[in-house]
């Protein structure tokens, strides 16, 4: 089943789940990944490019995770949110961005605190820069991703399907004692 949504838009977000819903009776695997914003310095950051943000991080977590619980079996249900290291450190003009992900950190912690009773779990994993076409986006991307391989113990950026590792372990029965965390995986970028 495809369902296409802008997770922008509250209507399309509630649509999707509701589409989910009436197809499978139900949900036990939420994993928000949306990203979107416009790159800037903070000084300059707009009203439209500051709703972009928070509105597609943030707020489609939110409204996720409310449609989400909804479809979640008693008890049960795990989520996972997609954040960024730029919710905690400082990445070149990712300020609207990187706040709209601190904003999801803190959304995942209170899910966590309120569904724990239901047995559901609820975690983020904040990746560093990851090898995609993300990057794009980023001016001067060449002397970035190169400033970024230079700090990384490894001389590397993450490739996609290491991040993703790492939120499958937080949907596993392995991570059963993680509850409303944030596993940063940036291959010791911050370090």
């Amino acid at each position: 089943m495809r369902i296409k949504a802008d997770v922008s838009e509250p209507r399309e977000i509630r649509n999707l789940f509701a589409a989910v819903g009436d197809a499978f009776g139900g949900l036990d695997l939420f994993v928000s990944n949306a990203v979107s914003g416009v790159l800037g310095p903070a000084a300059r950051i707009g009203r439209f490019g500051w709703d972009l943000a928070l509105n597609a991080n943030a707020r489609a977590f939110l409204i996720g995770m409310q449609e989400a619980a909804k479809l979640f079996p008693e008890p049960g249900g795990r989520a996972v949110a997609v954040s960024s290291i730029g919710s905690f450190t400082c990445l070149p003009g990712y300020a609207a961005v990187g706040a709209s992900k601190a904003a999801l950190e803190t959304l995942v912690r209170y899910f966590a605190k309120e569904l724990a009773p239901r047995g559901v779990r609820v975690n983020a994993v904040s990746g560093g820069p990851v090898d995609t076409a993300a990057l794009d986006y980023f001016p001067d991307k060449e002397a970035l991703v190169e400033l970024w391989k230079e700090r990384t113990p490894a001389h590397r950026l993450a490739r996609p399907e290491e991040i993703a590792a790492v939120a499958v372990f937080l949907l596993s029965d392995e991570a059963s004692w993680i509850q409303g965390q944030t596993v940063v995986a940036d291959g010791g970028i911050t370090l």
